[in-house]
């Protein structure tokens, strides 16, 4: 989110001919924009998330540049990404060894342009419908996969009580159990796994 003072300050420039904004992560900023938004500026609306690998909710995207058209004009509205894709993975056609229902869940750097178009398309009146059923299909996948949500773990977690977050004992009494098991010296140190270790030093890390 961009804070109010600071959208203020950046859309008060002079020279600035459109401002890119990440939509996705910034509810407040699209409710800023909603509010004011220079007249005659471009917004590049940021609504496909360019820092995950999962397929957008294009009709949630769709939705929210609807709204924006009526204020900044269809002619200076323009679909973007998040941010840049160039710490994305590249193509999901390189994965030839992902099965289709995870491969339907997915949108790397390739596909994420691919959503792009597709919103820019559909805000100019040619929406690909088939295209976006196949989306709803897969969000839908995924939402209710078991390889998603385990029911085991979410009883598990519903079951958890107060009292199952905090520890029996206080730290003074964990500490005192600690050092008279363990004897440590002030500052313990060892090394991490990537440093060479002694047979010994291993037996005692399991321990």
């Amino acid at each position: 989110d961009v804070p109010a003072e600071a959208y203020k300050t950046l859309t008060s420039l002079p020279g600035v001919t459109g401002y890119t904004f990440d939509l996705v992560r910034g509810e407040q900023t699209l409710d800023l924009i909603k509010t004011s938004f220079p007249s005659g500026k471009y917004l590049f609306a940021g609504v496909v998330d360019g820092r995950n690998i999962w397929a957008n909710d294009l009709a949630a995207s769709l939705k929210v540049l609807e709204s924006l058209e009526a204020i900044v004009g269809k002619d200076k509205l323009v679909v973007s990404t998040s941010s840049s894709l160039q710490h994305t993975v590249v193509d999901l056609v390189n994965e030839t060894k992902l099965d289709d229902e995870i491969k339907s869940w997915l949108a790397f750097a390739a596909q994420k342009v691919v959503e792009v178009g597709a919103l820019a398309k559909a805000l100019a009146g040619q929406k690909d419908e088939a295209f976006f059923a196949a989306n709803a299909a897969a969000l839908a996948s995924r939402k209710c996969s078991p390889r998603v949500t385990n029911e085991a773990v979410q009883k598990a977690a519903a079951a958890l009580r107060g009292s199952d977050h905090r520890r029996a004992t206080n730290v003074s009494a964990r500490l005192d159990a600690q050092q008279k098991k363990l004897n440590l010296p002030i500052l313990p140190t060892t090394t991490i796994g990537s440093f060479p270790q002694t047979i010994e030093l291993r037996r005692v890390r399991r321990e």
